[in-house]
């Protein structure tokens, strides 16, 4: 905080001391420091958002998105810990005027992928793992910066991107969520919603392996505690 500080206390007191010293007022440097600190603050915030979402971009280009890697880290990370399961018998399809869950969409996955429907189980899993991250940072509140502050107060409220709710929820909980999973995961969901063609022909063998890991970071995100 005092970092920050010290440019704009510096920009202020020699634009101050410059113009009062021109001027001969010592009133005209105290106004002109007051200014110069205020515009030098606005323009250091606007640097440093900017730099930050440089920075994080870079981090998440840097992330290798490809399927033979994702699905590497997934093998690994499935089974880790042990979850509940929830099978195709007692799957609940909800109707239309009851609320949909992010386990009802690994349901109706699982209910998809048994019929031999690979690409729509993985479309309907990964729409239930984004609906569990939104959800989750309504739940906790999760301090996530966005891209477009100037949105106007009556515009609709946009979604967070998953990425990150993702970094917001390891900063948070740490391993309880399992990092790995949830920064692979949301490579995958971005791989198959953008219809990549490696993704949108994967084999049933991963089809299986990228639903049982959507269903367990599902599972884990809705029971983390309060």
């Amino acid at each position: 905080m005092l970092f920050e500080a010290a440019i704009p206390c510096g920009c202020a007191l020699v634009w101050g001391v410059l113009l009062g010293y021109q001027k001969n007022s010592v009133l005209d440097g105290i106004s002109a420091a007051a200014v110069a600190f205020f515009l030098a603050l606005s323009l250091q915030n606007q640097i440093l958002r900017v730099t930050k979402h440089v920075r994080d971009d870079e981090r998440q280009d840097n992330v290798d998105v490809s399927l033979e890697s994702i699905m590497h880290k997934l093998e690994q990370m499935h089974g880790a810990v042990p979850m509940p399961s929830v099978g195709v018998e007692q799957a609940h399809i909800p109707a239309d005027e009851e609320l949909i869950t992010p386990h009802d969409f690994v349901s109706k996955a699982r209910a998809l992928l048994e019929d031999g429907i690979i690409y729509p189980a993985l479309l309907t899993a990964s729409v239930g793992f984004e609906v569990a991250l939104q959800e989750a940072a309504r739940r906790y509140e999760l301090d996530v910066p966005l891209r477009d502050r100037g949105m106007s107060p009556r515009a609709e409220p946009r979604p967070i991107p998953n990425n990150r709710i993702v970094q917001a929820l390891i900063k948070k909980f740490g391993d309880q969520v399992q990092p790995n999973q949830l920064i692979a995961l949301t490579a995958l969901r971005n791989g198959v919603v953008h219809a990549r063609p490696d993704f949108a022909k994967m084999s049933r063998e991963t089809a299986v392996l990228a639903l049982q890991n959507f269903e367990e970071a599902i599972e884990r995100l809705t029971q983390l505690p309060w």
